[in-house]
């Protein structure tokens, strides 16, 4: 990821793949069981009792959006995915 794009943050890398056709259960658990997994901690991806309480509350909303790819080609999406909560510890920290 990078300030500059294309992947500027994980939810517009999480809208991309949604645009190419990638179910949003698979995206959510390629950006956190399975890097959870690899790095030894599956506390950080599941919400079951005992696990760390960190989550995201998402949104999918609808419009028209651009999505830029690595050569600056833009592709128009009807869906994209919005920030709504952070959860930390299982308690709000934070509404968007």
């Amino acid at each position: 990821m990078c300030i500059d794009g294309p992947a500027f943050d994980n939810l517009e890398t999480m809208s991309k793949l949604m645009q190419v056709g990638m179910a949003l259960p698979d995206i959510v658990r390629a950006v956190t069981f399975e890097p959870a997994r690899i790095l030894g901690r599956p506390d950080l991806g599941d919400l079951s009792p005992g696990s760390t309480g960190d989550a995201t509350v998402l949104e999918v909303v609808e419009g028209s959006f651009d999505l830029v790819d690595v050569t600056g080609e833009k592709r128009q999406a009807a869906r994209k995915l919005r920030l709504r909560a952070v959860v930390l510890g299982g308690r709000l920290w934070q509404e968007a």
